[in-house]
């Protein structure tokens, strides 16, 4: 990531890159090693991308290994010292090493006009459009979404965050005879902070890439984490993640594929000196799905219904001082 400021403006450029042998929805559980760079109890504060401009990757039984890349661009000007504009471009792509896999991209470009209604309270409005391609089909996806959105810091502590709006999918092959549908584009974050901890939960509704297993589908997904400082050293965390992805398909048809995915976490890590850190992880790994599918490489299997893998990590990481470039 990179930053510049100046009196009005602010760019940021942000590029993300993963080389993953399995999804990254739950990967390494609260062991950090999801994350790049310095993580856990000692990682800096730093802007990351929003999960709507990365790669969906919640189907966990995309077979094989993967790699995906997003970069975007990020404009924001401030038009008043309570008003301001934000202007974002991206790319994204999510490639797997395998057969039997969907490749696809992504192009979105959106625009959106903050303003602060008082100390407690924003609101906005957000235009975006995204494009979806995939590798190898005729079929692809344009999705327009206009959202209102409303934030509330209720206390010092209590942060609540909403959004709606319509959504038009757009497809360039008919499904049965629609070539396009009108549906709700709808989420939330809430986030509460307490002297020794952080609690943050956040739900989205949409359409997304498919995962690598549908061209494209309509989404549901929850994520919620939780940290605890237990002593001056040890960290306590929980985390918990939902999937639900649903094919488009013809109205009624029993044939469209649906997924239903989740993980659940709970880990502790411990600070030794100030470069490194020590951490432990469980993590469950549960199918839901009305298809036939297994995961190669790991065993995870079913043919419709409910399997589960469970995961067990120890981490130790290491990093030298960070160092500031100015």
């Amino acid at each position: 990531m990179q930053s510049f400021d100046w009196r009005r403006w602010q760019l940021q450029f942000f590029d993300e890159f993963a080389y993953l042998p399995t999804s990254q929805f739950g990967f390494g559980g609260l062991s950090g090693i999801g994350l790049p760079g310095v993580g856990g109890s000692l990682s800096p504060v730093s802007p990351l991308l929003n999960g709507v401009y990365l790669p969906n990757q919640t189907i966990l039984v995309a077979n094989g290994p993967r790699y995906s890349n997003s970069f975007a661009a990020q404009a924001n000007f401030a038009v008043s010292p309570r008003g301001s504009i934000t202007l974002v471009g991206s790319y994204g792509l999510l490639r797997f090493t395998d057969p039997g896999n969907i490749d696809n991209d992504d192009e979105i470009g959106s625009i959106g006009y903050n303003y602060a209604v008082s100390k407690r309270d924003t609101v906005g409005v957000l235009y975006r459009f995204t494009a979806y391609h995939f590798t190898g089909l005729s079929q692809a996806i344009g999705d327009h979404v206009a959202n209102l959105a409303y934030g509330r810091k209720i206390t010092g502590r209590l942060g609540l965050g909403l959004y709606a709006g319509p959504e038009i999918v757009v497809f360039r092959v008919p499904i049965g005879t629609k070539t396009q549908e009108t549906n709700l584009s709808f989420g939330a974050t809430l986030t509460y902070g307490f002297e020794w901890g952080l609690i943050t939960v956040a739900y989205n509704h949409g359409t997304n890439g498919g995962s690598g297993i549908l061209a494209g589908a309509t989404g549901d997904t929850i994520n919620a984490n939780a940290t605890r400082r237990i002593t001056r050293v040890w960290n306590a965390r929980a985390n918990f993640g939902y999937g639900r992805e649903h094919a488009f398909g013809v109205g009624g048809a029993a044939a469209v594929a649906s997924y239903n995915d989740y993980y659940l976490g709970a880990g502790l890590d411990r600070a030794i000196g100030r470069n490194s850190f020590l951490s432990f992880g469980y993590t469950a790994y549960i199918v839901n799905t009305n298809q036939a599918a297994c995961v190669t490489g790991i065993g995870l299997c079913t043919a419709g219904g409910t399997s589960t893998q469970h995961q067990l990590a120890v981490g130790y990481q290491w990093h030298t001082r960070p160092f500031v470039i100015r």
